[in-house]
Formats: structure tokens, sequence, C-alpha cells
């Protein structure tokens, strides 16, 4: 199952709702979930998990078989480059090639057993013939990882390209992220008419006296209570997901009984959350 967060506009926290909805989800419900950028090599969505230069397997050099060759063999050759995580995976020609093994291999853990995340690729560009070979190579991909995690959380960001529209039209649910005081929804609806029966509305950094709130939202364009989540800003989960500590923060605010401005927080993301899975049929 799939579910794509894009946003038609940038600065609208696509990313960090990805992140923080992923893990809350998770953490709340018996699944298992698999995080994934959808532009191929951008790191941003790693980022809210980890921060630095790190290894992006997870699973010993003895235990992959002839996956990824070792470390000390590409030290020792001077030029070789391993490439790991989604690169790696984009490598495989045939669907067959793509073994739970493997896909796990280059995953990075985030929630032990349960969540992992699908490192962006290293290389500055995209070498796959073109952007159409590329389409089809990432799309191949992530049907890979789908196969093995109950969810796959796809972060489109706000682009409107190709890649974009074929992952949101593949996609079991689309969550259109929004700013507060933008009109983004009416755009939406027009470029893709035929996405509205399976879009989730999710604004970002809401604030109960914006300029449009939640219920105004609701009646502006006639969208059902359940088909639209707020979730507030919060100061310190955006410091630790920016921090790399993403799912350490949400299990704290969900773990520790949070009080004060903490305690919308917490609330709204856990009915968003809710309400994503159970519109996209992961959870009844």
């Amino acid at each position: 199952m799939k579910i794509a967060f894009w946003s038609g506009q940038e600065k609208a926290g696509t990313t960090f709702n990805t992140a923080v909805v992923a893990c809350a989800s998770v953490l709340l419900y018996p699944l298992t979930a698999a995080v994934v950028s959808g532009r191929y090599g951008n790191r941003d969505l790693e980022r809210k998990f980890w921060q630095g230069k790190q290894d992006a397997c997870t699973i010993p050099w003895e235990d992959r078989g002839q996956e990824c060759p070792p470390e000390d063999l590409a030290a020792e050759q001077p030029g070789y480059y391993v490439e790991r995580g989604l690169g790696c995976l984009m490598r495989k020609e045939r669907p067959h090639e793509m073994t739970r093994q493997l896909v796990k291999a280059n995953m990075r853990q985030v929630v032990e057993g349960r969540m992992y995340c699908m490192p962006a690729s290293r290389k500055a560009d995209c070498a796959w013939g073109g952007q159409v070979g590329c389409l089809v190579r990432l799309r191949q991909a992530i049907a890979a990882v789908d196969r093995y995690f109950d969810v796959v959380f796809i972060d489109c960001g706000s682009k409107r390209d190709d890649l974009a529209k074929a992952l949101l039209d593949e996609a079991d649910l689309c969550v259109l992220n929004m700013a507060q005081g933008r009109e983004q929804i009416g755009d939406y609806l027009r470029d893709f008419p035929g996405l509205r029966q399976k879009t989730f509305f999710l604004v970002g950094n809401y604030y109960r006296n914006g300029r449009y709130t939640r219920r105004d939202i609701e009646r502006i364009y006639r969208i059902e209570e359940h088909m639209l989540g707020a979730i507030p800003y919060n100061p310190q989960m955006q410091a630790a997901a920016d921090s790399g500590m993403a799912e350490r923060g949400i299990r704290r605010f969900l773990d520790d009984g949070m009080r004060g401005k903490s305690v919308e927080f917490e609330q709204e993301l856990t009915r968003a959350a809710r309400l994503i899975l159970k519109r996209a049929g992961a959870i009844e």
C-alpha cells in the first residue's frame, strides 16, 4: 500500500509531515512501514531520521549474498563507487532481482523490525536513460519496497513533473500538504480531477486563529471532516526532525503525556495518522 505526500507549492512541510505521520503510524498501530523519497537524489527525508554520512545498509555483509561489494574491496580500488539505497535498487533491471534481502540491506532501520527508511542516491544526477528511464526504474524500485511492507510513505515534494504525477496516480492514497494561508485545494482539484476520491487534505503548521481555519476549509471546498487534518506547529518537534531525531521526538510525544500546546500537536497528529491510514485502507 502506497501513500504519497505531495504539495503543489514549496515550503508546505511535505517532508516533515511524511516523516512524523509515518512514525506515528508505526508507533500507534501494528504495521510495518517504509519511507522513501520520490525525488531520487533528494536526501531531505532521510535527514529527518539521522544526520551525517552513515552506511545505508542495515545487515552485515556476510548476510547480503553478492548484492553489494564489501567495503574493503571498494576502498582498494580507486574510483570504485558503491551505490546503495535507492540507487542500488534502480540498478536492477528485472523486478525479481529486488528480493526482500536486497531491499532490506539497502535501508536503514528507524523503528526496530518495523520501520525503515530508503536512502536517496548519492549521485548528483540521474543516469538512467533520461527522464523516462529514471521514471521506469524508480517506479519499479518503489513497487519492490511495497511488496515487503504494509505501508510505504512516499515524499513527492512539490514538483509537478511526470514522475510526481505518476507516483500520485499509482498511490493508494494521495496526501495534499497545504500551507494554511494559501489557496491550494482549488488548483489541486482542477489539475488532478481524478484524484479527489483518493485524497486526504493535510494542513501543516496549523494555527487556530489563522486566515483559514479547518472549519472554513471544510465549508468552502465541501470537504468532509474525515478527509482533512491540521497539524499545529510545534517548535520542539520541528527541532527534533531537523536534528535527525523525528522518531525519538514522536515517541516522546506519544509516551510522556504532553502538556500545554504540545497536547494539541499530539492529538492532531494522532488524529491525522488514524484518518490517513483508515482512508487508505490500512486499518479499519
